[in-house]
């Protein structure tokens, strides 16, 4: 496996799979990479930070009963 080295500020290009699942009425999910190729084009990224989520809502119910 080849390794590349990546800085913060570097753009790069990702392969991912996302699976979610269910477990005691709670969902869970899972973002694997399989493949990372950092971007040519010389040079950092800019330094502005990425756009905000406005519809993210953290989840504060309470206890955490992971299965793992």
């Amino acid at each position: 496996m080849d390794e590349i080295k990546i800085s913060v500020g570097d753009k790069v290009t990702a392969s991912i799979n996302i699976e979610s699942r269910e477990y005691n009425g709670r969902w869970y999910t899972d973002v694997r990479a399989w493949k990372i190729q950092k971007d040519s084009g010389g040079g950092k990224g800019s330094d502005a930070p990425p756009p905000a989520d406005d519809n993210f809502v953290p989840d504060n119910s309470g206890t955490d009963d992971l299965p793992f």
